[in-house]
């Protein structure tokens, strides 16, 4: 209030004189005081902070201050009715919750659900909320706001170095390591601050005079110069030493103490808080430093929401000292100064210190680095200048660079103080640090556990304290220390790795060692001993500590001696990567010695140093003991699994070849009973021919005579392989859960209320869902009353004999579901499909790692089992050691058969598919992410040798190099094709050489290897030989090997767990064991492996679905055998290859003999997968015809593609070749697939195999200059090739099929084969030239044409087939209309689809102006002549005399004619980009060459009575388009000349005058330019001085030097009433131009890709297109009448097994069975009586 009457009352005039004459003081003082007089306006703004901060002073000591210090009494919540509110506001929430439940249930309605939520938001949200407050506020207490708090002040000082700064950082080193000392350390902080600012704002007063602090240290010598440097030869301000200066911003100059003010009064607010809210009588007083209080060690395994809280509370107190070690690490690589050599010889000492002397040493480290830290402050702050003293190294000459290095204070470039923030971290962690060592020394009972080593107790083998997380995971947190207790060893490896090769240097070639020596041992280093192990780890450590150091001191000479060493010695500089990493620094010359900028740093040795030392943590700790008991017991029962996996192999050949005699042996009765009944319906037939073409065509009713007892013995049964989608088809097994497709297609037909009734639990799963039975009864009884009820896909059925729907009424007396209840059960719809989607894939996951679950599943008992006894032996404390145990290798081990009686035993009560459900309802309870992840886990693992191929593959596919060749011919000639797979000599020999590839492309990164100079130079040159041998140095030149390496290791791990890593003679001995094991078993008595694992049958894992029951199921679905009907009869062997002669094979014998290794019979089942491989050729044949720019020659690799080459009708040669080479490829391998010539295929794969790398490395870059690194279609064509390559060798591996029966994709009848076979019917001459290479390489009696009938009748039975299924798949109910979706939805598109066609053209057309492009003539040419004499006038226009119309222009343009409908009509059509303006030059471009005898006809023609003409002919040339029929128009504009002008151009030409002739309306001015024909007047713009009056004039005169005179016409433009040559303006007289002018309009062209249906325009179109289509549309709807007899055939079992009757007796070579069967065929279809019968539905 004072300060407002003071300010308010000086304003008054006296007021200053009294003040002055009063106190005798200044204005400047006054001015200091605040004493100041201003305008009205100034003065209020002045008075506005003072009042509003006395009016806020009002309101709070009248309003809230008796209510604020009620809340801020720390003793408030022992108020007796706070507590009754609080614990009454809990009853009701509590009573509430109980009744949420019930209250949910009765919501109906948006409205009713929204306020649900609202008033549950409004009652739990403030719970929730108040226990987030309380986390957070515990929190920022315990973790954050102490350390905030110095760190903040630590920033300020260092922002600002001065005095004033020193003394923060020197009470934060003093005060922060003791813990008691820290409230004195604020309340210390506190008051400096609040003398800091007030000191800092008493400087700005006038009184304070910044002269005393001047000094002026100016020493002049003799002769008057001054001798000293800067800042020795002026005067400088020691105020700024001190921290004060002079600013006109005093807000941004005390904003930082502001900072630490605030900090601070928020820790005094923080502390208050807490006080109070731990005074409550229901809280307890925490432990100090700990957020959650209930969490002690032993509940850190509980879950992974308890080992978080754990974690919270004590992990710097578990791994503070390792996070110690990072921090020095990182100040190392941040400071890289002379500091930072002191830190790391500090490190050095406590890394070789054990923790209890790490616990002595810390007390004297943080007193070093507490004094380090305010010195090296000092550094920064330097002397005052005002003392005029110069450092003794100033006058030693000490370099500048040596300077910065030692981190010595410099008046000018002083230090960087930002890099004491490292130190600052450094040494709040070892404060940290030191507490948790005091809390170790207390020997006090601790809730974190105690930090002691283990290795003591686990060298003294006592017991394990750890429960196993391995065997049991109880958690997803005994995932993810499964996970990183096992795994982390390959993420320390590839950090290693990484740090070796992202630098090039001597240091680095030590880490790439050090990572393939641990990658080389792998797993096997985690069985050492644990003292050995982590005498490893420390020389590892160690290494990386040395590198660190050197790096660190070789700082010293990279940034201050570096360009005096890299003359004579740059080699070794490069050798040792020698850089300075200081910022900015480039002080070495690149020419002189080239050097990389090492950008790295330091950055990677932190990262490795910090993962190794994580790395010694995890195998320190008895978390670990469990990894290494679970190696051992692996190693322990890896023959075991190596014995699972052999004899499942064993097993499921034998299974195979016993299902294939029982095939063969179905068949042999089935062609026994067909011959037999064709032989008794022969006797029969009246007369029995001897042709073949009689016999196919007398087909007879006795044929159909005798059908009842064998076609429906032998109908099909339903195969074991889905008939619909994989993904749509409801397992019954799962509980009846429909598949995504299912579910989608109940949602189309019923409703999404409908799709998700599908969902709940049907079948087994009912009886246990209460809330489905009731649903059900509720729903079903009236129902099925009337005769239909739901069937078990949710789709409705009828009861026989009841066909009539539900009444009407009844159906309208259904409540009708709201709006909301609707949008509600589509978005629960869509989240059921979407998750739906998911179960589908996790299933096929599953279904891909069956074979290594099941083995894995029957280990994992097994090792329960092993661990249990171990954990009997009294040696076994805590983890034995693989020595000790090896003796016991076979211990716990058992047999197949011991195994099943084990399960049978173990569970008498669970067969079959019970334990699958068991099995999978302990999945499903883990949520679904987890399910995902683990099955992707699992099948990764399972398949990692592909995943290897994979990354050998793209190895290559990115390198392209000589020396990354070998790792895919390896793939596909050796890998892929090892049976039963690649030994161990296949890996090593890879691992080594990929190692040996990393360690040459290294040594070849050296800088001074010469090429490494140039190339740039060679950067387009595909075979420069480091390129092209990969020696090239480049970034990242080895990460796809570390990708490769680290896949091969775990390959290797994966093989080392079940016993697979052996070599030849062990496999086979293995297998041979096997063998014997399984031999005895007979069919009747063998147990395939799945019930050795689950108790479950198994079922075959063939492509095509092989079954031994019956003819229809091994043959449908392409069954392959080893056996075939041919052999039976001494038929040759398609499969056995001719012995090759001795003196030619002895060259050939090495490729033979791997030839019969791999084609064993024993080891392999036959399989058929050329169905891909065909995909693979199409795709690579459609990848040259689309991608050629990529394979053409250099010349044409210009971005041209064939489309391109197609439009200007010509085909290049190479392309044409690379065409019809693919296609005979193509034709080959059909041609050995029909014929089932392996061998053949195996040659072919060799050869294909070497010309295809051949032909992408080397002669395809040498046509087309380029990279294949850079060509992306050769990329996609390899790597397409590639994937044809290992089907190819699993074909030859497997062997073909013997009996190839129809078409690939008829396999199943599903909706997805119908449309794929419907799209392979509709492609042209596919299905033609298929069936023809059948017909040639297939054994048959039938001609082509024959043949080719065969083929259409069963491709149109198929889709037949696979339309009846889909009807009894998905049944649509009687007597109910089809849903509005399927009506608006498919019939709405197929109207739109129709509409869309019938006004395309007019669409097209009235929308040019938005498609079509602009079309500007590029030139111009006039001419004048009279009759048909000597033209009198020329002139061609282009470029810039061709000026396009801007928007005002146009606008003008139409003002002038917008009196005139027809005009502005014409004008609305067109642009400002499409109407140019010509301008023509009035001089004659050409002179008037006549001659005599044409002059003196042209007198005599102008003087005659007949008519004469003066023709303007014009013509416009544009660029060419596709879209233009001509690119040049022209047009003729004749005038008839008369009287006077006739008279007038006589005398001109007859030289009798010299004058003007004038010639009106000579042609028009607005022309339009169509895109075809002639340019035409535009009438309606002609109307209003439309046309140009124009003057003619002969003008003569001398060329150049030339003797005589030369003759040319002139003509000029006269304009009136509006200047067509500047349409902005018009003119009131006529004025003649030199110039002509024409305003054209010019019609737009289709682009390219609308030229083919705009080029006949829209008649055309309609005519050629639309009719077409009509036609087609009629043919698909009219004339079905005539088809319905073949179309709506209701049961096409019957013809379909019949035709692959006739496949099977042609493949089993039974070829008068196959005559008789086709003549049968051929007379159902000539008979309609018996089609009809044959045909007939079946009630079963």
């Amino acid at each position: 209030m004072g300060v407002l009457l003071l300010i308010y009352t000086y304003q008054f005039k006296a007021f200053p004189g009294y003040w002055k004459d009063g106190t005798g003081w200044s204005n400047n003082t006054l001015l200091d005081i605040g004493l100041e007089q201003y305008d009205i306006a100034d003065l209020f703004l002045r008075l506005i902070p003072p009042t509003l901060f006395l009016v806020v002073l009002i309101l709070q000591a009248h309003s809230f201050h008796r209510d604020f210090m009620k809340k801020s009494d720390v003793q408030r919540y022992f108020k007796e009715e706070a507590m009754e509110v609080d614990q009454r506001d809990l009853q009701d929430s509590t009573h509430e919750e109980e009744n949420e439940e019930e209250r949910a249930e009765q919501v109906d309605g948006l409205v009713g659900t929204l306020k649900f939520y609202g008033e549950k938001l409004r009652r739990k949200g403030p719970v929730y909320y108040t226990l987030v407050c309380q986390l957070v506020w515990r929190v920022i207490e315990v973790h954050i706001v102490m350390k905030a708090v110095v760190f903040t002040i630590v920033i300020v000082a260092l922002g600002d170095v001065s005095a004033v700064g020193f003394v923060f950082v020197f009470l934060v080193t003093i005060f922060f390591p003791v813990p008691k000392l820290h409230g004195l350390l604020l309340v210390i902080c506190q008051l400096w601050a609040a003398l800091v600012i007030l000191a800092k704002m008493g400087f700005q007063l006038h009184f304070a005079s910044a002269d005393i602090y001047l000094s002026n240290c100016t020493n002049m010598g003799t002769n008057g110069s001054v001798i000293d440097p800067y800042p020795f030869n002026g005067t400088v301000d020691s105020a700024v030493w001190v921290g004060l200066r002079k600013t006109s911003d005093i807000a941004y100059y005390l904003q930082n103490y502001l900072i630490i003010v605030f900090i601070l009064g928020f820790h005094a607010l923080l502390v208050v808080h807490q006080r109070q809210f731990h005074l409550r009588p229901d809280q307890d007083r925490p432990v100090r430093g700990v957020v959650f209080a209930d969490i002690k060690r032993e509940d850190a395994d509980k879950g992974l929401v308890e080992c978080i809280k754990f974690f919270t509370n004590y992990f710097f107190y578990k791994f503070g000292l390792e996070m110690c070690f990072i921090m020095s690490v990182i100040t190392i690589g941040v400071r890289v100064d002379g500091y930072s050599v002191i830190y790391a010889i500090f490190l050095g000492i406590i890394l070789l210190l054990s923790r209890r002397g790490c616990s002595f040493f810390w007390p004297f480290y943080t007193i070093i680095l507490a004094i380090l830290l305010p010195l090296q402050y000092l550094s920064c702050l330097g002397l005052p200048l005002g003392l005029c003293w110069r450092y003794p190294w100033d006058q030693a000459g000490i370099n500048q660079d040596l300077g910065e290095w030692l981190y010595l204070s410099d008046y000018v470039n002083s230090p960087n103080p930002y890099k004491l923030v490292a130190d600052f971290f450094q040494l709040l962690f070892v404060c940290l640090q030191l507490r948790v060592f005091a809390i170790e020394r207390s020997n006090k009972a601790y809730d974190g556990g105690d930090n002691r080593d283990v290795t003591t107790d686990i060298e003294a083998k006592r017991p394990n304290p750890i429960p196993d997380y391995i065997s049991h995971k109880r958690s997803f947190l005994d995932v993810v220390k499964h996970a990183v207790f096992l795994y982390t060893l390959y993420v320390t490896l590839a950090v290693i790795f990484i740090t070796g090769t992202a630098r090039i240097s001597l240091f680095c070639m030590g880490y790439l060692i050090g990572c393939f020596y641990l990658l080389w041992h792998g797993q096997e280093l985690l069985l050492k001993p644990l003292t050995k192990l982590i005498r490893l780890l420390n020389i590892i450590l160690g290494y990386t500590f040395v590198v660190i150091f050197i790096k660190a001191c070789l700082q010293l000479v990279g940034c201050v001696y570096l360009h005096k060493l890299a003359g004579d010695y740059c080699w070794l500089i490069q050798l040792l990567n020698v850089v300075c990493l200081k910022q900015g620094d480039s002080n070495l010359d690149q020419d002189q010695c080239m050097l990389s900028p090492d950008q790295a740093g330091l950055t990677w040795d932190a990262v490795c140093f910090s993962f190794i030392l994580a790395q010694r943590r995890i195998y320190s700790s008895y978390y670990f003991r469990h990894v290494v008991t679970e190696l051992q017991v692996q190693n322990m029962l890896a023959s075991r699994g190596a014995e699972l996996i052999n004899q499942r192999l064993v097993e499921e050949v034998q299974k195979r070849i016993e299902e294939e005699e029982e095939v063969l042996k179905n068949i042999q009765e089935k062609m026994e009973r067909i011959r037999a009944r064709q032989e008794k319906l022969s006797k029969k037939a009246v007369v029995v021919h001897g042709d073949h073409y009689k016999t196919i065509r007398s087909g007879d009713y006795y044929m159909f005579e005798d059908d009842s007892d064998d076609e429906w013995a032998e109908r099909p049964e339903t195969p074991k392989t889905p008939t619909t989608l994989d993904i749509g088809k409801v397992d019954e097994d799962k509980g009846g859960q429909p598949g995504p497709i299912q579910l989608l297609s109940t949602a189309i037909e019923q409703g999404a209320d409908k799709a998700l009734d599908t969902t709940k639990p049907t079948g087994k799963a009912k009886s246990k869902s209460k809330h489905r039975k009731d649903t059900a009864a509720a729903d079903t009884p009236e129902e099925s009353e009337d005769g239909w009820e739901p069937g078990p896909g949710g789709e409705i059925t009828f009861v026989d004999g009841q066909t009539d729907a539900p009444p009407a009424d009844e159906v309208a007396e259904e409540t009708e579901p709201s709006l909301w209840d609707k949008v509600k059960n589509i978005l629960d719809f869509v989240w059921k499909f979407l998750m739906s989607l998911v179960d589908s894939f996790i299933e096929l996951l599953n279904d891909i790692s069956k074979d290594y679950r099941d083995v894995a599943r029957v280990l994992e008992r097994e090792k329960r089992q092993k661990k249990r006894e171990l954990l009997q032996t009294p040696q076994f404390q805590g983890g034995i050691e693989l020595e000790e145990s090896s003796g016991d290798e076979h211990a716990g081990r058992m047999t197949l058969a011991e195994c099943d009686d084990a399960d049978q035993k173990e569970d008498t009560s669970h067969k079959g598919t019970e334990s699958s459900d068991e099995d999978r309802e302990q999945l499903e309870k883990k949520s679904r992410i987890y399910r995902l992840l683990s099955a992707l886990y699992t099948a990764l693992i399972s398949r990692s040798d592909l995943l290897c191929y994979f990354a050998m593959i793209l190895n290559h596919l990115v390198t392209a190099s000589l020396l990354s060749l070998p790792l895919p011919i390896a793939v596909f000639l050796w890998g892929m094709m090892s049976v039963p797979r690649p030994t161990r000599t296949f890996w090593v020999t890879i691992i080594t050489y990929v190692e040996a590839i990393v360690v040459i492309k290294y040594l070849f990164q050296f800088g001074f290897f010469p090429w490494n100079k140039d190339s740039v130079i060679y950067e387009n040159d595909v075979f420069w030989p480091p390129r092209i041998l990969g020696i090239e140095q480049k970034d990242n030149y080895a990460i796809y090997d570390l990708v490769l390496l680290l896949l091969l290791f775990i390959h290797r791990t994966v093989l080392k767990r079940y016993g697979l890593w052996k070599d030849e003679g062990e496999m086979e001995e293995d297998l041979h064991k096997a063998e014997e094991r399984s031999r005895p078993a007979s069919p009747t008595e063998h147990k395939d492996f799945s019930a050795i694992t689950n108790g479950t049958e198994g079922t075959t894992d063939t492509p095509e679905g092989a079954t031994n029951k019956g003819f229809e199921n091994g043959n449908k679905h392409g069954s392959t055998v080893s056996v075939s009907e041919c052999e039976l009869e001494d038929a040759p062997d398609g499969k056995k290859d001719k012995p090759v002669k001795k003196g030619f094979g002895s060259y050939f014998k090495p490729i033979t003999d791997f030839y019969h290794k791999i084609t064993n019979p024993d080891m392999n089942a036959t399989a058929d997968v050329y169905a891909t491989m065909f995909m693979c050729d199409f795709i690579t044949f459609l990848i040259v015809v689309f991608g050629y720019w990529g394979f053409g020659p250099e010349s044409g690799g210009t971005g041209e593609d064939v489309t391109t080459y197609i439009s200007e009708n010509r085909i290049p040669v190479p392309f044409l070749i690379q065409l019809i080479g693919q296609f005979v490829l193509i034709i080959i391998d059909r041609a050995l697939y029909l014929k089932k010539h392996v061998f053949g295929k195996f040659l072919f794969q060799i050869i294909l195999v070497i010309v295809a790398h051949l032909w992408m490395f080397f002669l395809l870059p040498a046509i087309t200059g380029r990279k294949f690194v850079d060509n992306v279609p050769a990329q996609l064509w390899y790597f397409t090739k590639c994937v044809y390559f290992g089907l190819s060798a699993y074909q030859i591996r497997c062997g073909y099929p013997t009996r190839i029966l129809g078409n690939f994709l008829t396999k199943r009848y599903n909706y997805l084969n119908q449309f794929l076979f419907q799209g392979f019917l509709a492609v042209p001459f596919l299905l033609e030239l298929r069936s023809l290479m059948d017909w040639i390489w297939t054994e048959t009696t039938l001609a082509l044409g024959s043949w080719l009938t065969m083929e259409d009748i069963y491709a149109r039975i198929y889709v037949l087939k696979c339309q009846r299924r889909a009807e009894d798949t998905y049944i649509t109910p009687r007597a109910t209309p089809r849903r509005s979706l399927i009506k608006y939805g498919f019939g709405g598109a197929v109207l739109f689809l129709l509409v869309f066609i019938i006004w395309f053209p007019l669409v097209l057309f009235s929308f040019a102006n938005t498609v079509f492009e602009s079309n500007i003539p590029i030139e111009c040419s006039v001419q004048i002549s009279v009759g048909g004499f000597q033209p009198l006038f020329k002139v061609s226009v282009q470029g810039s005399q061709i000026a396009v119309f801007t928007k005002e222009e146009t606008e003008q343009l139409a003002k002038h004619h917008k009196l005139q409908s027809n005009a502005v009509g014409f004008l609305s059509t067109y642009e400002a980009r499409d109407i140019a303006k010509v301008t023509l030059n009035g001089q004659s471009t050409s002179v008037w060459g006549i001659s005599s005898p044409s002059q003196q006809a042209m007198i005599e023609a102008l003087n005659a009575t007949t008519p004469i003409n003066m023709q303007f002919d014009v013509s416009f040339t544009r660029e060419p388009k596709s879209g233009l029929k001509a690119e040049t128009v022209s047009n003729t504009f004749s005038l008839v000349l008369e009287g006077e002008v006739r008279e007038q151009l006589t005398k001109v030409v007859g030289a009798q005058s010299n004058e003007k002739v004038p010639v009106n309306l000579l042609f028009p001015r607005y022309l339009r330019v169509p895109s075809e024909g002639r340019p035409t007047a535009v009438e309606s713009l002609l109307k209003n001085s439309g046309y140009s009056n124009v003057t003619l004039k002969l003008e003569k005169g001398s060329l150049f030097n030339l003797t005589g005179e030369t003759e040319w016409w002139k003509v000029q433009e006269v304009a009136s009433d509006f200047d067509v040559t500047n349409v902005r303006s018009a003119v009131s007289a006529p004025q003649p131009n030199n110039y002509l002018t024409l305003i054209i309009f010019n019609d737009r062209v289709a682009p390219s890709g609308f030229s083919l249906l705009t080029g006949y325009g829209i008649i055309g179109l309609y005519v050629s297109v639309i009719l077409v289509i009509g036609q087609f549309m009629k043919g698909l709807t009219r004339g079905q009448h005539l088809t319905i007899m073949f179309d709506e055939l209701p049961y096409v079992d019957n013809i379909l097994k019949l035709c692959l009757d006739i496949y099977l007796v042609r493949e089993c070579c039974y070829y008068q069975l196959e005559e008789d069967l086709f003549s049968k065929l051929m007379f159902l279809y000539r008979s309609p009586a018996t089609m009809i019968k044959w045909t007939k539905l079946k009630i079963e």
